[in-house]
């Protein structure tokens, strides 16, 4: 509530900002399935609306319609001199300062007060019985194999670490570690910080040096950076590449949303995985929330240009052994997989978001399994 109150997304803040017209209240008493009086309310908004829109001209409404969404936010309109001066600075010119980052992140503060003194903590004698009271760190041979997936597709390309991975996943399970994208999406709201993430990098360098890759990037944590972090996106990359130069880094692509909210012109998804690219991506999980291939071709065609590797996802759900699944079921999948083939795709994912799926998936098959 106070995030909401913060941002002032109330209706009747929305109102005397101006992003709204009117505020039609609800009655006392009504619900979703009797609301005879709000509707009464409703149809004379609009019917008085329609008659005020009604009396003006075509010019008239185009200068309101104009004026509301000018009056909305805050801008600063510059002069010439100075609008050039801002596009001729140097770049490092226009980079905001970082604010300095807190010697006891307050997050992490409130997470162990919860976590310890809550209650529903073993304080108060409401965690799981099971739960162990100490904590070991296992630590793992820290020497580096000879060949991981990185070393495959950096020395012989993408086909070869996608044969590569099919060979390994007959005798062994290739993990995945999304630490730095899904956890901390799932638990922080995509929070953690490029500062956090780089005091973990030299342990996930030495420990996780056989694990297939490390999804790091894409998604929500891109414009979490910008938006809320006041991080570049991409410095991360280049960081967190540096930090751990031998295991290949995923990310999610949506297709032909990149890593937005919205479909982008064929030039930008293409330059953005040439620049993911060369700042250190290696594999990117392409997905569509429709399962159209169409939609995913731009971006999987980028990604074998820049000679990466293309994990094409299709999107599971409904149960196709039952016998009343009429649209998703195993001839679409299997259909949709030779799409995905067909489209480019050096690996195919099985991207089981509500945790639906249920039957065992062959990697001797080609397949590389993963629960979002």
């Amino acid at each position: 509530m106070a995030i909401a109150t913060s941002q002032n997304i109330y209706a009747p803040q929305l109102k005397a900002l101006g992003v709204i017209y009117d505020v039609i209240w609800e009655k006392a008493g009504e619900d979703c399935k009797n609301f005879p009086n709000t509707a009464k309310n409703i149809v004379a908004f609009v019917e008085g609306s329609l008659r005020e829109m009604d009396a003006m001209s075509p010019a008239e409404l185009i200068t309101q319609r104009y004026g509301k969404f000018r009056s909305m936010g805050k801008f600063k309109e510059y002069a010439e001199e100075e609008r050039k001066a801002l596009v001729e600075a140097p770049s490092d010119a226009k980079r905001r300062e970082r604010p300095a980052v807190p010697q006891n992140a307050k997050l992490l503060n409130f997470l162990t007060e919860v976590t310890l003194k809550g209650d529903n903590s073993l304080l108060k004698g409401k965690g799981p019985k099971d739960c162990p009271k100490t904590a070991k760190l296992l630590v793992t041979d820290a020497q580096e194999p000879q060949q991981n997936s990185k070393f495959i597709l950096d020395k012989y390309g993408p086909e070869a670490m996608a044969a590569w991975v099919r060979n390994e996943a007959k005798t062994k399970v290739l993990l995945t570690d999304t630490t730095m994208r899904d956890a901390h999406q799932s638990l922080a709201a995509t929070r953690m910080r490029t500062f956090d993430m780089l005091k973990g990098a030299p342990e996930m360098k030495k420990h996780l040096h056989s694990a297939f890759s490390l999804e790091c990037w894409g998604g929500a944590t891109f414009d979490v950076s910008y938006r809320f972090l006041n991080e570049s996106a991409f410095a991360r990359l280049q960081e967190l590449r540096k930090a751990i130069p031998g295991i290949c880094f995923q990310m999610l692509l949506r297709g032909a949303n990149g890593v937005g909210y919205k479909s982008y012109p064929d030039n930008v998804v293409e330059d953005f995985v040439r620049v993911a690219a060369k700042n250190g991506m290696d594999i990117f999980r392409i997905f569509d929330c429709f399962n159209d291939i169409e939609q995913m071709k731009v971006s999987i065609n980028a990604v074998r240009k820049a000679n990466k590797v293309a994990e094409v996802a299709m999107c599971f759900t409904g149960d196709f052994l039952s016998p009343d699944e009429k649209i998703y079921t195993l001839a679409y999948y299997k259909d949709l997989c030779k799409k995905c083939v067909d489209a480019g795709a050096h690996m195919i994912a099985v991207k089981d978001m509500a945790g639906l799926k249920a039957w065992p998936c062959q990697a001797s098959d080609g397949c590389h399994p993963r629960s979002d």
